[in-house]
């Protein structure tokens, strides 16, 4: 390098030089020298390594890639590729594009494009079609006007076509997907899912397009999950008119969504478009879904209807009330929809509604469950409407239970693992002490029930905690002599090991050997807890003022203790001469008549508190009798 003085000021390079180039032995390229210049008191130090293309070439391309690897996609799907054409000559090119054929992709590209000169760059925008499931690698091989070529591959792997058909349950054959190029929904174990995941601003749409032919009418259902977070959202659209949208927030759970459509005859698009305004973070879901899509295709008539569900299952209820179900009807006839009558047997029955519901409105119709006797229950319900008849399968169990309680009022504290003092809780009558107990008289108890209204779980992870309940229609009091509690004798412990968790909010105890109650009012005794060397315990005592208070043991920290029990429990019970739940099919006999009588002879229509005899009198003449306690 020579020539004048020069400077640098913030890393330029200024001033007046000659450069001296020197030329490559292959006369192709040539090269700068290094450099090395003082000024003043400082040293600056320049690398000069830049070479320069001689431009004595009409044509001289280049490509910024030799190979380009495409994303997986499935068949029926593109995918873009692109690549970079650089003219180095001293003219413009108008270059040729062709590739080898491929029996998994196609390609789509102009035939002929045209790059500028001196360094001009073009892009070469490519559209990767899967046709064929496999891997493929396709040459693509660009010609300069002088016969030049260069080429680069494009490969990857085709994976078979998407089937939104595993998304259908019913009328698939009516139904024709498609879904957009760029971010195309996918199926994953019959769930479709957007596919612009962390994808923003973006659109992915699932699209169903079919028709509802001349004299039917079709009932459309889906459902799906939305988890997209805010200001995203999943829009559903019908015919070009937005039905339905849905968005949700960054740290909320997934937000559920149903669709349900009724539709006369005509040609219909319902579009899932799930619309990206911004990304989530890498641990949020981020996605919209769809399953369980049903298209009930069916001729208009008078009379038609269908029914949401084919069973029922009342779950548990108590002998002697009713419990209930509702089933809900769809009007698809032209004519107003009528039930008739309901048939079911002596436990299991209906209400016919007086209402009517017109095409395509909805008719609930309430289903009943009452049982003198506990037991499992199964029967098939008729419901008689104007459009036929309507099976409904019904299950339901049927338990003795007692509910002691108002389900409020003041509870007891749990108790804690340490001990140092004693500490006195009002406790209301009705949660152990109750005059219907001795109603129970005979019968086994089998479990107990407590509901809680706050705990802490902690208490719950007591690996070396034992508990014990003790039970008995004792009257013996519990007596503070100060420095032990005397126990009253004749106490059956009904469970004794580890800590029984809180599930639920409620703590049930299932009885080692089911406790045969031989009378009395006052329940449980004594619950006591130990672990280590810590026994916490609840002790019933009666004070002067005749009412029973629980003796807790506290936290010698006084911090709180570990729940608090409403004081409400269940007794559940077996009548005198039964051995439990048994599995009962009431189809055959028909009832004439159920009685209620009290242990004085009086007959009621309904149980009454206390012990009732019930009798079931046949169509037949036969009867039954049992006894039940509400």
């Amino acid at each position: 390098m020579s020539g004048t003085s020069f400077d640098v000021v913030n890393g330029w390079l200024w001033g007046e030089c000659d450069l001296t180039m020197n030329v490559d032995a292959d006369k192709n390229k040539v090269v700068a020298p290094t450099g090395l210049g003082m000024k003043d008191s400082y040293l600056a130090c320049y690398y000069v390594d830049v070479q320069y293309a001689i431009l004595n070439k009409n044509y001289d391309l280049s490509l910024s890639a030799e190979s380009i690897e495409i994303p997986i996609f499935h068949m029926g799907q593109k995918q873009k590729a692109s690549v970079v054409v650089t003219n180095y000559g001293t003219l413009a090119a108008t270059y040729a594009i062709s590739n080898q054929a491929s029996d998994k992709v196609t390609l789509d590209y102009d035939a002929t494009r045209t790059v500028q000169a001196l360094g001009c760059r073009d892009t070469l925008a490519i559209t990767v079609n899967g046709v064929a499931a496999g891997e493929y690698s396709v040459p693509v091989t660009i010609t300069d006007p002088d016969g030049g070529q260069f080429t680069v591959t494009i490969s990857g792997k085709i994976l078979p076509e998407i089937n939104y058909g595993d998304i259908v349950t019913e009328g698939s054959e009516y139904i024709t997907w498609t879904s957009s190029e760029d971010y195309p929904w996918d199926v994953v174990e019959g769930v479709a899912l957007s596919g612009n995941k962390a994808k923003a601003p973006s659109s992915s749409q699932l699209t169903a397009t079919f028709t509802v032919p001349e004299g039917s009418v079709a009932m459309l259902k889906g459902e799906g999950s939305v988890s997209i977070g805010s200001g995203n959202k999943l829009n559903i659209i019908k015919n070009g008119t937005q039905l339905a949208s849905y968005t949700n927030t960054f740290f909320a759970s997934s937000l559920d969504y149903t669709l349900n459509e009724n539709l006369v005859a005509g040609d219909y698009t319902f579009t899932f478009d799930c619309v990206k305004q911004s990304n989530p973070g890498t641990n949020f879901r981020d996605e919209a879904t769809l399953k369980n899509v049903s298209l009930k295709v069916m001729p208009l008539k008078e009379h038609s209807a269908v029914i949401d569900v084919q069973s029922v299952d009342f779950g548990e209820s108590t002998t002697g009330t009713t419990a209930t179900a509702t089933v809900t009807f769809t009007n698809m006839g032209s004519q107003p929809l009528q039930v008739i009558a309901i048939e079911g047997d002596e436990v299991f029955d209906g209400v016919v509604p007086e209402a009517t519901a017109a095409l395509f409105e909805t008719l609930p119709v309430q289903l009943t469950f009452c049982s003198p006797t506990d037991g499992q229950f199964t029967c098939n319900v008729t419901i008689k409407t104007n459009a036929g008849d309507f099976v409904v399968s019904c299950t339901a169990k049927a338990v003795n239970q007692l509910f002691m309680g108002e389900g409020n009022g003041t509870g007891f504290d749990y108790p804690c693992n340490n001990e140092t003092y004693f500490s006195k809780d009002q406790i209301t009558q009705s949660l152990y002490i109750d005059p219907r107990l001795e109603l129970l008289k005979g019968c086994k108890i089998t479990s107990v029930t407590f509901f809680l209204i706050d705990y802490v779980t902690t208490a719950t992870t007591w690996a070396d905690a034992t508990m014990k309940w003790e039970f008995g229609p004792t009257e013996a009091e519990a007596l503070w002599d100060g420095s032990a509690i005397v126990m009253p004798e004749g106490l059956t412990t009904v469970y004794d090991g580890e800590i029984i968790n809180f599930l639920d909010k409620k703590m049930v105890v299932n009885f080692n050997e089911p406790l045969v109650w031989n009378g009395g009012s006052k329940l449980m005794y004594r619950l006591s807890i130990s672990q280590s060397t810590s026994n916490n315990s609840f002790v019933y005592t009666k004070s002067a003022n005749t009412n029973y208070e629980a003796s807790t043991r506290s936290c010698n920290d006084g911090s709180v203790a570990h729940g608090k029990i409403v004081p409400t429990i269940k007794i559940e019970y077996q009548l005198p001469g039964t051995s439990g739940v048994e599995t009962l099919t009431l189809n055959n006999k028909q009832v004439k008549s159920v009685d209620y009588y009290t242990i004085n002879g009086m007959r009621h229509s309904a149980p009454v508190d206390g012990i009732n005899i019930v009798v079931t009198t046949y169509e037949d003449g036969t009867t039954q009798s049992h006894k039940i306690v509400k």
